[in-house]
């Protein structure tokens, strides 16, 4: 199910012209990490207020094809 509403928010963040999709989950978070990594997601470098926290793990994901 969870996999279901993320897949239906990249839809709809496609929809309306984004290209990427980021999120950012905590260190000790193992369980999403593995989720988004499973859906197509990489780790990248903090963004935004994420930057400089030292439990924060950011990923990002190319909606285009």
């Amino acid at each position: 199910m969870a996999s279901r509403i993320l897949l239906y928010l990249e839809e709809q963040a496609k929809n309306r012209g984004y290209r990427f999709s980021r999120l950012e989950t905590g260190e000790p978070q193992e369980e999403s990490v593995h989720f988004y990594k499973k859906l197509g997601y990489a780790q990248i470098e903090p963004f935004g207020e994420y930057i400089g926290s030292e439990y924060s793990l950011c990923f990002e994901k190319c909606l285009t094809s």
